[in-house]
């Protein structure tokens, strides 16, 4: 399976209200909880359960839902998220296990 890393952005499926240290990019004293993140064929990640969302800077960033779509052909108007650009960039990309 290949595994794409989003930059700069560090997803994680956490515990809240712990220290992300951007120097090493790892997460301190964190619980793993359960969250799904899923690559469409051709289009975003899904990305649905109990999980924090991180931008480059260390901020947590804001959902007021418990899934989100994540863009991964890079013309989204909106980074982090899905806006549907990757439908007129013909972007193609399917993941297989």
């Amino acid at each position: 399976m290949q595994i794409q890393v989003i930059e700069p952005l560090a997803l994680f499926a956490l515990q809240t209200n712990q220290t992300y240290d951007d120097r090493s990019y790892s997460w301190k004293g964190l619980v793993m909880t359960e969250a799904t993140i899923v690559p469409g064929d051709d289009g975003p990640y899904h990305v649905s359960g109990d999980f924090v969302l991180i931008d480059g800077a260390g901020n947590k960033l804001e959902l007021t839902d418990s899934e989100t779509w994540l863009c991964r052909c890079g013309q989204s108007t909106d980074k982090p998220f899905c806006t549907g650009s990757h439908r007129d960039c013909d972007f193609t990309n399917t993941v297989r296990g």
